[in-house]
């Protein structure tokens, strides 16, 4: 393919990409949402494996509540997406140093957890 054909086609892609980061970071906050710990949740997407990630912020928390949340609510997500074409990435202020959100990069875009 040469010209606007391939320019089509990548955007296609690209555009089909976006949309299941979208759905994969709307289902992760719908399991999430009513978790006292949780502040905000951020997608980005790369075109290699596993594609879709998912920054969970959260309060200061201990080890026992991050393995609750990469317990349960990720095994959920792996029923809805068994390809697991996502990695989930938990941003403690316990252990970072400033701002958790300069862990996250420039691209990502914020997933709303409640709709208020």
């Amino acid at each position: 393919m040469v010209g606007s054909a391939a320019s089509q086609d990548s955007s296609s892609v690209a555009t089909a990409r976006q949309a299941h980061a979208l759905e994969v970071g709307r289902a992760f906050a719908d399991i999430i949402r009513d978790d006292p710990v949780v502040r905000e949740l951020w997608i980005t997407i790369d075109t290699e494996e596993p594609g879709v990630h998912l920054w969970l912020i959260t309060d200061p928390i201990g080890m026992d509540k991050i393995r609750d949340l990469y317990g349960l609510p990720v095994d959920r997500m792996y029923e809805r997406f068994p390809a697991g074409d996502f990695f989930v990435q938990i941003l403690n202020p316990s252990h970072t140093i400033g701002d958790v959100h300069r862990a996250l990069r420039r691209d990502a875009e914020q997933i709303p957890l409640r709709t208020d």
